[in-house]
This record gives C-alpha cells, structure tokens and sequence, in this order.
C-alpha cells in the first residue's frame, strides 16, 4: 500500500517550497533561449548587410573602371585627331566621336 506522502514510484511527491524556484529556473531558461536566437538573428542581419554592401562597392568599382576606359579611349581619339598624327586616309572608321 501507497503511503498518503508517496508517489505510486516511491519517491516523495516534490514539496510547495520547490515551485517558485523551479518556475525562475524555468523563466530563466526561456529568456536565456530568447536572447540566444535574438543574437542570432542579430548577426545574420550583419552578415547580410556586409554581403549587400560588398556586392554594390563592388559594383560601383567596376562602373568607375568601365567610365575611365572610355573615357581614356575617347581622349586618346581626340588628342590623336588635334595633334594629325592620323591622315584621313590611314585612320580606321571609328563610332568614338
């Protein structure tokens, strides 16, 4: 036969005096789970942010390399045609103007 003070296990029933520890533990548990995704979700965000900044430095990079080319091309042209070292007659068809 059961004892009134024991489980159908043996063991003693957990007291009152456990409760409001047990319910801090387990508060303290969920806000440590809580602030652990919210860091995480935090550094995502960075990375994201750092990958989305590369990506446009990168591309404005390339735009400044490709203004500069033409532009060089286009100068040379016309410095070419200032200075006659092209005759009409040896100077290819050219869209640069």
């Amino acid at each position: 036969m059961v004892a009134d003070n024991e489980t159908a296990a043996g063991q003693s029933p957990p007291s009152l005096a456990l409760s409001p520890a047990t319910t801090l533990q387990r508060l303290y548990i969920a806000v440590g789970q809580a602030l652990s995704v919210a860091a995480n979700n935090a550094v995502n965000a960075q990375q994201q942010s750092n990958v989305t900044s590369q990506a446009s430095t990168t591309q404005g990079i390339t735009l400044l390399y490709s203004i500069d080319t033409a532009t060089v091309a286009i100068a040379t042209r016309k410095e070419l045609d200032k200075a006659g070292a092209n005759s009409a007659a040896e100077r290819p068809p050219s869209d640069l103007s």
